[in-house]
């Protein structure tokens, strides 16, 4: 509700409706997916589409155009929303994770967890990666960190196999390194990028994140994490859940520490 009237009211400063403004910020200038974007999609969705991709590029196009103009308007709401001091003083509801398998750094024993659902092609995703390194600087061991896959292949076609590489690299030791290396060359993913940063990242046996990639081994793990995701309400990448209280989209560092130091027993220090 307070992201609605954000938008209203630099609506209203322009004179236009919320519909007008809405289009003239983010639907006129909308240019037209490339034939390479078409066809990621098609086979990323393919089920929802006809037996080729040239009986139904129009249909292909059209689902495409609809999901970016939906992406590029939340977040126009997110970049309004970030620039103006909201304060709200209910008491933010809790949302229990039950985590199951996955990444994690930290002490189990710290006082504050925070779950956060990824979308390794999402570019919001990609630009939270400084503050959550500077959070993780700043807290130490008062944080633990878990992470959780929400690939949006709708819109990001190969976010499912970046993640299902990232625990292919798990497998030998080196999600955090792979995790932050796919970051470093995103959007711009293929098979043969995923065999590069496994190298890079000191991945021992190439032979054996080959076939786990190809088999997609860790397929049912990422689906499974989606899965998790959708049930507790994540409708966006990046999420964050602090201790239950959810934080959503690449907030600004304040926003996190608000709400960690309101987590922190009061006698323990900050790192």
């Amino acid at each position: 509700m307070a992201a609605k009237r954000v938008i209203e009211k630099a609506a209203a400063a322009k004179g236009q409706t919320l519909e007008q403004f809405l289009a003239s910020e983010v639907d006129d200038k909308v240019g037209e997916p490339s034939e390479q974007e078409l066809r990621g999609f098609y086979v990323a969705r393919q089920s929802d589409f006809g037996p080729t991709f040239e009986a139904s590029r129009d249909q292909v196009r059209s689902t495409y155009r609809q999901l970016r103009l939906q992406q590029l308007r939340s977040e126009l709401g997110q970049k309004l929303f970030s620039n103006v001091d909201i304060r709200i003083v209910l008491t933010p509801p809790r949302t229990k994770i039950d985590f199951g398998m996955g990444p994690k750094r930290g002490p189990a024993t710290a006082p504050v967890t925070i779950v956060e659902f990824s979308d390794f092609q999402c570019p919001f995703c990609k630009n939270a990666l400084p503050t959550i390194n500077k959070i993780r600087e700043k807290y130490g061991d008062k944080v633990q960190w878990m992470f959780k896959d929400f690939p949006l292949t709708e819109i990001h076609p190969q976010a499912q196999a970046a993640a299902e590489a990232a625990h292919c690299a798990e497998e030998q030791g080196k999600f955090w390194e792979y995790h932050d290396a796919l970051f470093g060359i995103a959007p711009n993913f293929s098979t043969d990028a995923f065999m590069t940063l496994a190298g890079n990242v000191g991945v021992k046996n190439a032979e054996a994140f080959r076939a786990c990639i190809d088999e997609h081994k860790y397929k049912a793990r990422v689906d499974e994490s989606s899965s998790l995701g959708q049930v507790v309400g994540v409708d966006g990448t990046p999420m964050f859940f602090i201790n239950g209280i959810a934080l959503s989209g690449a907030a600004p560092m304040p926003d996190f520490e608000k709400i960690i130091d309101g987590e922190l027993p009061t006698d323990s220090p900050q790192k």
